[in-house]
Order: C-alpha cells, then structure tokens, then sequence
C-alpha cells in the first residue's frame, strides 16, 4: 500500500510541474508572468539578490569552501516552484540554514536571457542552445538525468552531488534533506 501511495504521490508531483497548456484566457485569472508589449515575450523580474549564474555559484563554492545548493526552478509553467519559493524558502529556520551552510543558486531553465552568439552550441538532441535558460536545463538533463521543477541538489565544486530533493511541503524533512547533504559533503571529490 505505501509503494502505490509513493507512485500516486509521484506521479502528482509530476502533474503539477507539467507547463499550464490551458489556451482559453477568459479562465485565466491573472497572468503567470510579466510581458513585453511589444514583442509579448516574456520578461523576468528583476531579483539582484538572487545569484543565478551556475558558473558563478560554483566559483563561490569553491572560494568559501561550502556546498552549492542548486535550485532548478522556472518562472512559468510550473505550480509547485513559486509555491515551494514562497512557503519553504522564505521559512526562517530554512532560509538561515541555507544562509549559513550553502551557497545557494537559482537556476530558471526557462531564462529567456540570449547566450553570447560565440556560446550557442547543439544539445544532444540536435536543438540549438542559445539562452541561458535552455543551456541550464539542457545541463540539468545531462549532468543531473533529470528534468523535474521544482529540484534541489547539494553539489560541490566539482559538480559531485550528494544530495538530491524534490518538492517538500515540511519545513524539518526539508532541512533533514539540507543536513544530510552537508554531512557528506566533501570539497574536492
């Protein structure tokens, strides 16, 4: 009985991070994200005190000796990371272990921000690369074999994970998943 209880909660969790296909905008109560209304793209608040350059977390990483946390999200298309930003991560006891512990970076894989042209690659999939929100999932697909949002991950500068998490409601098995991963966490690997 838990194992079918484990796939349903699963397979839910799943469901709830698949993009929004509704079309009918008569529904739809307010919009998931700002746009432009010129080009009706989409454009990302501004949030300085976020740090969302990979490369730079495990730069910060390495120079403070801690863990990196990585945090692969998205701005659209996904209830549950908005929901798990706004209930677990601004949690005190949360935000302060993380504060004290991590190096926390957050990762939108749907970042429209353009890649330098001398940075656009094909994935593996023969798709051209060239923003920085496809080059982090495309990462998160290759280097963590996963495409689930919201997903947490404790890595160290080396990219060496030893932790892994995905949505979680409660505050203590959230910082458990922290704590677990700090433990054995080891610069270096």
């Amino acid at each position: 009985m838990r194992l079918f209880f484990g796939i349903l909660y699963s397979v839910l969790i799943l469901a709830a991070c698949q993009p929004d296909t509704a079309t009918d905008k008569k529904t739809a109560t307010k919009p998931a994200a700002k746009t432009s209304e010129k080009t009706d793209t989409f454009v990302p608040p501004n949030e300085p005190h976020k740090l969302k350059d990979y490369l730079e977390a495990l730069d910060r990483a390495e120079t403070q000796k801690k863990p990196l946390l990585a945090f692969f999200t998205a701005y659209r298309g996904c209830k549950l990371c908005p929901k798990m930003e706004k209930e677990m991560l601004q949690n005190p006891k949360v935000k302060k272990f993380i504060e004290d512990n991590f190096i926390f970076a957050y990762l939108y894989v749907d970042d429209p921000t353009p890649l330098q042209e001398i940075e656009f690659y094909e994935n593996e999939e023969g798709k051209m690369v060239k923003t920085r929100g496809a080059r982090l999932l495309d990462m998160q697909k290759e280097d963590y074999r996963s495409t689930n949002r919201p997903e947490f991950y404790v890595v160290n500068e080396n990219e060496y994970i030893f932790a892994a998490s995905a949505y979680e409601t409660d505050p203590e098995q959230f910082i458990n998943f922290l704590k677990a991963g700090l433990k054995s966490y080891q610069p270096g690997n």
